[in-house]
């Protein structure tokens, strides 16, 4: 990663390089130790900024991310807008002739929304977001993700609490060559390839409403299954999975028409007895029909 700091400190905000003096006439100082910085514009690098060659602030090496976070923070809530990302949960499930049945549903169209209100390091209860959000009274966090992900805790103190978060990813900003505030500014409102939801209230009652419609599926499936009149991507929303040899074998006994399973053997004379009439059939002559023959 960069050692290059992107944004300066200035008066208490995040300012660009581009728009301040060259040198230590910049006025800017670290937004993570506090100690003067210098704004370099030289012709081979990018644009950036740094400390002053001294020993004592060489050890600051959260400059650059801290630096990037509080300016991301900083231009959300001058902004108060942002395109949303779609969100699409899907869920599947397998019949007994290892068929994969897949539905998916829509939770959030992508959406360019405008905020009533947007705050930097709100406190929520017991949890502090990047930025809390506000639009006709409903809240939405948004994480800023430089270095750090929302964590395992703080995700389930989020679905406790019921709002939508999204987390921008801007782990790969630093190893840019080009640092500018309009650019980053572009990333934030507008880029939806580096947002996702971490948590959206409505998405469990839709993956459940998936798994119910899914099991209702399955279970006709494996009715036509075993009754042997299953046709093969009989719905639009079956794909086959991948072939993968399997042990195990279906048959359907010629006398009572049972279906059952079982281990695949290598004697090719072996009988088999019905689990159900005990009749003892060989498997490859005629008179039996295997699932493979009947699908």
């Amino acid at each position: 990663m960069s050692n290059k700091i992107p944004f300066g400190l200035k008066d208490q905000i995040m300012v660009d390089v581009e728009h301040v003096a060259s040198g230590i006439a910049c006025g800017c100082i670290c937004p993570s130790c506090f100690a003067p910085l210098q704004a370099r514009k030289g012709e081979i690098y990018c644009y950036h900024f740094a400390h002053l060659p001294s020993a004592e602030v060489r050890e600051c090496s959260y400059a650059p991310e801290s630096s990037l976070h509080r300016m991301a923070k900083q231009i959300l809530c001058e902004e108060k807008c942002i395109i949303l990302p779609e969100l699409i949960v899907s869920e599947s499930s397998y019949d007994l002739a290892n068929i994969r049945h897949k539905k998916e549903e829509i939770v959030a169209k992508k959406a360019n929304i405008s905020f009533d209100t947007v705050e930097a390091e709100k406190s929520y209860i017991d949890i502090k977001p990047d930025i809390v959000a506000s639009r006709n009274g409903k809240d939405i966090f948004i994480e800023i993700y430089v270095t750090h992900k929302v964590d395992y805790e703080k995700k389930q103190k989020i679905k406790k609490y019921g709002v939508p978060v999204i987390e921008i990813d801007l782990t790969n900003y630093l190893h840019r060559n080009d640092f500018s505030k309009d650019l980053l500014k572009n990333l934030l409102v507008h880029n939806v390839k580096i947002k996702k939801w971490v948590f959206h209230p409505n998405e469990s009652a839709v993956r459940t409403a998936l798994k119910r419609e899914l099991k209702i599926l399955t279970s006709k499936e494996n009715t036509k299954i075993k009754a042997g009149t299953h046709k093969k991507n009989s719905t639009r929303n079956e794909s086959i999975s991948p072939k993968v040899k399997s042990n195990t074998r279906w048959l359907r006994c010629y006398q009572c028409k049972h279906v059952f399973s079982t281990p695949k053997v290598k004697e090719a004379d072996a009988k088999v007895p019905c689990m159900k009439c005990n009749t003892l059939i060989t498997p490859h002559k005629p008179s039996f029909n295997s699932l493979k023959n009947i699908l």
